[in-house]
């Protein structure tokens, strides 16, 4: 694959939408040839030979890496970047992308502190919804979160739509204080959502945000690149529509978009042929 070719065929196929650049369709065949030759040569040399040690074999499918290809525009190397975070945070965890199945995530799940109800915002991305005044840092624990919101984003980005558009990251900020805050969770959550998984992020919409919030942000912000605290957006509930539209919101949020977490739950253990205990 030549040099800027990944580039080049961002520059041809993106359109403005809300001031981010959108990529409807993959580039030539050709291209994405290239590309995934390219990336497997890598992976096969060193030193990123290591980077896929202990994973299965069969985990990296043309359709597993286009994934990170998508999500830097086919740039090689950078997609490789992406992989090597991300086969990271599997690792130190002792887990694949396989065995990181509902049962496990299903108690954070039903805490519907973070969920993927199937709706889009405005401009049509999928929406990753998160509640956080349902965390409680001290009692609760961080690695469960981020596993949930792993899994979560893993079901986001089966879609093929979705590796290609990008999501918008929805915040509902009612109800949320200190409490629901610690530096440690506020760290690795924002390093979980940065250069570490496949999906673009296209907004981070903050709803109902409390009027204090500026002491919280002085404090992560030195934790985002520029460009990630970019696609930040802050507004009232009652402004919503700006975001999202009634039909795409869920109840809870003056919308009318209708979501259970435990048909959901049910759902993905069907798919994924485990035993999720029932909620207490």
């Amino acid at each position: 694959m030549g040099k800027g070719a990944g580039r080049d065929w961002a520059k041809e196929n993106k359109r403005a939408v809300d001031g981010v650049d959108d990529y409807e369709r993959d580039p030539a065949p050709e291209v994405v040839a290239a590309a995934l030759k390219q990336m497997r040569a890598a992976l096969e040399s060193k030193p990123h030979a290591t980077m896929i040690k202990g994973f299965p074999k069969e985990m990296f499918t043309d359709a597993f890496l286009m994934r990170f290809l998508r999500v830097r525009y086919f740039e090689v190397k950078n997609a490789l970047s992406v992989l090597s975070n991300y086969l990271e945070w599997y690792r130190s965890r002792k887990l694949t992308p396989a065995t990181l199945t509902v049962d496990r995530v299903a108690p954070m799940l039903r805490t519907n502190v973070i969920s993927a109800p199937g709706s889009v915002d405005v401009n049509g991305f999928r929406i990753m919804y998160m509640r956080p005044a349902n965390y409680f840092p001290a009692t609760m624990p961080l690695d469960e979160l981020l596993e949930a919101a792993v899994y979560v984003m893993e079901r986001l980005a089966d879609e093929e739509t979705t590796q290609l558009a990008g999501i918008c990251f929805l915040v509902d900020m009612r109800n949320w204080g200190w409490s629901n805050f610690s530096v440690k969770y506020a760290s690795q959550w924002l390093g979980l959502m940065q250069n570490r998984f496949p999906l673009r992020l296209r907004a981070w919409v903050m709803l109902d945000t409390p009027s204090w919030f500026g002491a919280v942000w002085r404090i992560i912000r030195p934790m985002m690149t520029a460009r990630f605290a970019s696609k930040w957006k802050f507004g009232p509930l009652a402004e919503a529509d700006k975001y999202v539209s009634p039909e795409n919101r869920t109840t809870d949020l003056d919308g009318s978009f209708a979501f259970d977490m435990e048909d959901w739950i049910r759902h993905r253990a069907s798919l994924e042929n485990v035993t999720v205990p029932p909620a207490h």
